[in-house]
Order: C-alpha cells, then sequence, then structure tokens
C-alpha cells in the first residue's frame, strides 16, 4: 500500500498499538489471523482503554464469515474489508474514517467547551443575582421606605398590604414594585387612590392607565417586547414630574428581565430611584 497516499505510518508489532496510548495514533489497521495475539484481541484492548478507544480500527482479512465479521464491529471496529483488496479502496476508506474521527473529536471538544462556558455563565448570573438581592436588601434596610411587591395579585390585596404596613406596622412611605399582572393590579388600585403609594415602579405594564397621581413613577421594558411603547406612553403622559421610562435591550418581559444580562442594569436602576425618592 503506498503509504505516501495516507499519510505518516507506524507499524506497531505485535498487538503494540492496544497499550499505545497516545493522540498521535489517528488510526489502526488490524490484521486478524496473528497466532500469538490476533487482531479481536487488539481491537478489543484498544476499545478497553479510554486512551485510544476513539481511534478508528479497520480489520482486514481473509475470513469470510459472517460470524467473524459480526464479532469484529461488536468489539467496536470501524470497518471489516476482505481479502484480496485494491488498495486505492482501503485508502479511501481509511480516509474516511480518520475524517469521521476527527469530526467526532472537534466535535466532542466544542460540545466540552460550550458545556464549560454554560456553566462559568451559571456561576456568574448566580453570583450576580446574590450580589443585587444583598444591595437591594441593604438599601432598602438603609432608608425610611417599605417596598411591597406586587405580582398578579388584585387591587384589594395591595390595598390590604398597604393599610396594614401603614396602620398596624406604623410604615408611612411605601413603594410599589409590579410586574406584567402585577403592574396592572398596582394601576388599577393607584388609579383609584392616587396619594397611596410614595412612588411606583412598574415592569412591563400592559396597558396605558390614566389618573396615577402625581407621586414618581418608573417604568421598566425591553425594546423588543409587544408592550414596550405602554412604558414610554406612561412616562410621557402621566400625572407628575419625576416620570421616567427605561427601555432595555432584548426582549425579556416583567420578571424575566432578571433571567438576562439586563439584571443588574435594572436593579440598579431600582434602587436608585428607592433611594432618590425615599421620604
Amino acid at each position: 500500500m503506498p503509504t505516501a497516499a495516507i499519510g505518516r505510518i507506524e507499524i506497531l508489532k505485535d498487538g503494540a498499538a492496544a497499550t499505545y496510548g497516545s493522540d498521535a495514533v489517528a488510526g489502526v489497521v488490524n490484521f486478524i489471523t496473528r497466532k500469538d495475539l490476533d487482531g479481536f484481541e487488539v481491537c478489543r484492548r484498544l476499545k478497553a482503554n479510554a486512551a485510544v478507544r476513539d481511534i478508528p480500527v479497520i480489520f482486514l482479512t481473509t475470513l469470510q464469515s459472517a460470524d467473524d465479521e459480526e464479532r469484529g464491529l461488536s468489539l467496536g471496529a470501524e470497518d471489516f474489508i476482505h481479502k484480496p483488496f485494491s488498495p486505492a479502496v482501503v485508502i479511501a476508506r481509511v480516509r474516511n474514517h480518520l475524517a469521521l474521527s476527527r469530526a467526532s473529536r472537534l466535535l466532542r471538544s466544542r460540545n466540552e467547551d460550550l458545556e464549560l462556558a454554560v456553566a462559568e455563565r451559571t456561576r456568574r448570573m448566580l453570583a450576580q443575582s446574590e450580589e443585587l438581592m444583598r444591595r437591594k436588601l441593604e438599601l432598602i434596610a438603609a432608608q425610611d421606605a417599605t417596598v411591597v411587591a406586587v405580582e398578579d395579585i388584585s387591587p384589594e390585596g395591595i390595598e390590604a398590604a398597604v393599610t396594614y404596613l401603614n396602620e398596624e406596622r406604623n410604615i408611612a412611605d411605601v413603594a410599589l414594585l409590579g410586574a406584567s399582572a402585577g403592574a396592572g393590579g398596582t394601576m388599577g388600585l393607584v388609579s383609584q387612590q392616587p396619594d397611596l403609594p410614595d412612588q411606583i415602579i412598574l415592569l412591563s405594564p400592559n396597558s396605558v392607565v390614566d389618573g396615577l397621581g402625581a407621586s414618581p413613577k418608573l417604568f421598566i421594558a425591553s425594546e423588543d417586547e409587544p408592550v414596550a411603547d405602554v412604558s414610554t406612553q406612561m412616562a410621557d403622559t402621566a400625572e407628575g414630574d419625576d416620570n421616567e421610562a427605561i427601555i432595555l435591550p432584548g426582549s425579556a418581559h416583567a420578571q424575566n428581565i432578571f433571567d438576562t444580562d439586563q439584571a443588574e442594569p435594572t436593579m440598579t436602576a431600582i434602587l436608585d430611584r428607592l433611594n432618590e425618592f425615599a421620604n
């Protein structure tokens, strides 16, 4: 067989390839009929060795039995070529198996790199979330305002929470923070009792509501979500001089913003707002 047609070839005698253990071995052309260490045993040892099991093994043999071919393939061989053979065909099949092996190694390497990248991103996001929560708790503890976080509850439930804080806990300054449906419940209540909250922070409100009073209002939404224009319109038209809309990159809706890379700037904006208008 013309070796130049395939590339550099090493002769590993007496089954030495089975314990070679080097990435330098790209493929093994295996001969079955040795008496001291037959090709089946060489293949078995190769596939049992984690360092070399991914190396493609091709049998060249005079054996014609389907049972022998089945045995070789069941041991993990990639191909089984019967003698007499055409050197050109053998070279082509070796090249094909080497190409498949290289592609598999590359794909596995890229998958491993991707898994590492995902793990690192998850670690950073968890650390970021913990830091944001720590900053939130520190700021709220340092100021006089109490934040009522609203999510999917009725205006009556929000009012009851504020009343409890005012009357039972003697807390006069309350900021309402609502997202999506919680934003709708907040606006429904405040439109009836505009003097109830000291400030309002709404994430991705779904519709424009009038009559929210003069308390400071912050509206936050993602630029590619369908309701982004609601936040912009509310900031422009709502009563009061301290209204602001923050439109973020992306399409995350409401509390899902905190699962994106916009979590930190969003929380920073909320905390800055709470601190600026806390009485």
